[in-house]
């Protein structure tokens, strides 16, 4: 396994990460500065935000509910003008066909669900992650773990990264956010939900099983690409995008 970024040094958001710097299994190296996975955005301070406009941010995707992104905007958009926003509610359509209770059964159901069930709001957020090829994407969350994690584990199986890295790159998720993850619990709770543990936890198991049956359902990373809708040329803009 190799060394797991570390996030940013920012204020206001804790699991912030660049998915650069990873070996692929033919020698490769993934393209830092391109790709961030990220939690929310909404607490950024002025300094963080012009971090990472300075680290090269030009499209942010956001892949919350609608309720969750009007509760808490982003910040760096209303800021920088030239930045895409982009808001692609990847869980919605999960939640309104699978699931009847507030959170799902289990976390990596929920990853299995998305492969799915997603794959028409995949497709929008990977072409477009396409098209920056000269600029830095940012994509997230709430907590940058699960819609995040299942886009990463995309794109570095994409690139070619060993499962044991993209594992461990979704485990991290759980030390990172050790102080936010309480704060999140106490939010819900006041708005009258009862959280289960397992919803703000990232263990190596729940991503084990997602990319197995990624392997069982669609053979490979690519072939998922190409499930949803990804023409040949789109998936290699996105290789160059992640690979140096």
């Amino acid at each position: 396994m190799q060394k797991i970024s570390i996030p940013l040094p920012l204020t206001g958001a804790k699991n912030v990460r660049d998915l650069g710097g990873y070996r692929t299994e033919d020698g490769k190296v993934t393209k830092s500065h391109s790709l961030l996975r990220a939690d929310a955005l909404n607490n950024l301070t002025e300094e963080d935000c012009r971090m990472l406009y300075e680290y090269g941010v030009r499209c942010i995707i956001d892949l919350r509910s609608l309720e969750e992104s009007e509760r808490e905007p982003d910040k760096l958009p209303g800021i920088y003008k030239d930045i895409e926003y982009l808001h692609v509610p990847i869980q919605d359509h999960v939640r309104a066909s699978r699931y009847s209770e507030e959170f799902p059964p289990s976390m990596w159901q929920l990853y299995r669900w998305l492969l799915d069930d997603s794959k028409e709001s995949f497709s929008r957020i990977f072409k477009t992650i396409g098209k920056y090829n000269d600029s830095c994407v940012l994509f997230h969350c709430s907590g940058g773990k699960d819609r995040t994690g299942t886009i990463a584990m995309l794109l570095l199986k994409l690139a070619g990264v060993e499962d044991g890295t993209v594992i461990a790159d979704y485990a991290a998720t759980q030390e990172y956010m050790k102080e936010i993850f309480p704060c999140q619990v106490a939010d819900l709770t006041a708005r009258g939900l009862v959280v289960p543990h397992y919803v703000m936890e990232s263990p190596p198991e729940n991503m084990r099983l997602t990319l197995e049956y990624l392997y069982e359902n669609y053979q490979s990373a690519g072939k998922y690409f190409k499930s949803i809708g990804l023409s040949d040329e789109e998936i290699e803009k996105l290789k160059k995008k992640l690979i140096e």
